[in-house]
């Protein structure tokens, strides 16, 4: 199942006496650390897809480079030769620089939608833990206003019993 923000929003803790049930605060964080782990693999996956991509880029690069050291040798043959060497070769390399420029760009494309990705990710998970920072603190304000009345009545109750003896 997966976490959503609104899920994080929506989730609330049973109370106990002394706060919040620690089992299912222990649970909840385990939800999102599992969460959490799952977008970070997701994350070096992409990774590894935007190395595969940039390694293949460079492979075409090389073959360039070979097929541009090949028409100089092929240079140095006889006119015949050469001629239709030359024309063959340019057809290769057009043919490698038009499948490089596709491949780089769709490689530049892959890296742009990882980084907008990467980016929403970072987002939603800067907003739930804005969320869950403000609905702790919240929880922690409610837990401390008891304790002050707890407190309070505790004192009432001692007051109160204290005058029961002297009046015994």
């Amino acid at each position: 199942m997966a976490l959503t923000p609104l899920d994080i929003h929506n989730r609330e803790f049973g109370r106990s006496l002394r706060g919040y049930h620690p089992g299912e605060v222990d649970d909840f964080l385990d939800e999102v650390v599992s969460e959490y782990d799952n977008v970070l693999q997701e994350n070096e996956v992409l990774k590894e897809e935007m190395q595969e991509l940039r390694s293949r880029v460079d492979r075409y690069k090389q073959m360039e480079d070979t097929l541009q050291h090949t028409l100089v040798i092929a240079q140095e043959t006889a006119e015949e030769v050469r001629e239709n060497a030359r024309k063959e070769a340019q057809v290769i390399i057009g043919e490698a620089r038009g499948e490089t420029r596709r491949i780089r760009v769709e490689a530049e494309e892959h890296i742009d939608r990882m980084k907008r990705e990467s980016e929403r990710l970072r987002s939603q998970i800067t907003e739930y833990l804005a969320r869950a920072k403000a609905n702790l603190i919240t929880k922690m304000e409610i837990i401390e206003g008891a304790q002050k009345e707890m407190a309070a009545l505790a004192m009432n109750l001692s007051i109160f019993s204290d005058g029961r003896e002297r009046d015994a």
